[in-house]
């Protein structure tokens, strides 16, 4: 599992792993997502991700799992873990929404 590095810049892609947070971190909130939706949620090269971490100080730890989709976990404060979780539920309702309605009744 990898973490974005917040201030990178661009065309850098470095990730820290997991054994690299903090000890003091809180427990994380855990989401399930369709692998479809994981670029349309956080945009072609994470920005979302990193704007995320910059509003509300916590870091996303995103992790695939083979045939289902993709594993969020959500690290940092408790009240901003609820609020990012809650907005990432939102954006993906909307999205699946989108879908149904671009598929018709027929589903096809």
């Amino acid at each position: 599992m990898l973490l974005p590095v917040p201030h990178r810049r661009p065309g850098l892609r470095r990730a820290l792993s997991l054994r690299q947070i903090p000890d003091d971190s809180y427990n994380p909130e855990i989401l399930y997502v369709e692998l479809w939706m994981l670029p349309v949620l956080f945009g072609p090269d994470g920005e979302l991700m990193t704007a995320l971490h910059r509003w509300f100080g916590v870091l996303l730890v995103v992790s695939a799992v083979p045939g289902c989709g993709v594993l969020i976990f959500i690290i940092g404060p408790p009240f901003y873990q609820h609020l990012t979780m809650l907005l990432i539920v939102a954006m993906s309702f909307q999205l699946r929404i989108r879908e149904n309605r671009e598929l018709g009744p027929d589903g096809c």
